[in-house]
């Protein structure tokens, strides 16, 4: 695929809205340092699955969520991202 290098310079965490979850964008962060899309296309599928959270599932998940993102098929708005980050309520 043909990344534009605004695409690349997207933050992992703008893949919310696109199907990524917030479990998942937190282990690509803490276990591999990828903040940007740029930091993870580099990466081999096996070594994404090397970290703990990985499996055929999260996997799926994370292809599923760059599809999303390059056709621009928003799955979860920013509100239900806010409600499922974990750390809303008071």
């Amino acid at each position: 695929m043909h990344w534009t290098d605004a695409q690349l310079d997207t933050p992992l965490a703008d893949l919310e809205v696109y199907g990524l979850s917030y479990r998942s964008i937190g282990a690509l962060e803490d276990r591999l340092g990828c903040l940007y899309l740029r930091d993870l296309v580099g990466r081999s599928e096996e070594e994404i699955g090397s970290i703990p959270w990985s499996g055929r599932a999260a996997l799926s998940e994370l292809r599923e969520a760059v599809e999303n993102f390059v056709s621009g098929r928003i799955v979860k708005t920013e509100a239900e991202c806010l409600r499922d980050d974990g750390g809303g309520s008071a």
